[in-house]
């Protein structure tokens, strides 16, 4: 009951604030979307750049897990 007021409240609040102008609705989520996108993708660098620093040869992440025939070591 309480996420669907959350839910109904906020897209009331959505479409009152768009109502005019549509294609600012659609911008901001665009907008928004590309945020989260750029968050997600910023974190997924630095976690994967810290963890090849922390391979003492360099190699980083991928190349250490790697095992097996096709695995180049």
């Amino acid at each position: 009951m309480g996420s669907e007021m959350c839910i109904r409240g906020r897209g009331f609040v959505g479409g009152h604030a768009f109502e005019d102008d549509p294609l600012k609705g659609v911008a901001v989520g665009i907008g928004l979307a590309l945020s989260v996108t750029a968050v997600v993708e910023g974190v997924r660098f630095l976690r994967r750049r810290r963890g090849a620093a922390a391979v003492p040869d360099g190699r980083g992440v991928e190349a250490a897990d790697r095992v097996g025939p096709m695995s180049g070591v």
